[in-house]
């Protein structure tokens, strides 16, 4: 199936967002992509595409990436506090 030019825009922008916070944590945790990449089992090469958003990653390399770098799963997808909905286990959260 075709996405519209809209939805395929979206995915992009999603997939970018999602590689820029993995990117800002693993920094933040003095950790390199191949060590990153050895604690997840994927190369150096998958974790620096996916941190630059050239990759579709699947949601068990996502668990596995989080763990790695010791946060929640949805911290990876989640980008706007502030947004209309609350952060999931937030009071109005899912």
């Amino acid at each position: 199936m075709v996405l519209p030019a809209d939805d395929h825009a979206r995915v992009l922008t999603e997939r970018h967002a999602v590689g820029r916070r993995i990117l800002e944590l693993r920094l933040a945790r003095g950790v390199t992509q191949e060590r990153l990449g050895e604690r997840v089992r994927l190369d150096r090469r998958t974790i620096s595409e996916t941190e630059r958003g050239m990759r579709d990653s699947t949601l068990g390399d996502l668990t596995r990436i989080a763990a790695a770098l010791d946060v929640p799963t949805w911290t990876l997808l989640w980008d706007r506090p502030d947004s209309a909905m609350s952060a999931p286990g937030s009071p109005g959260g899912p």
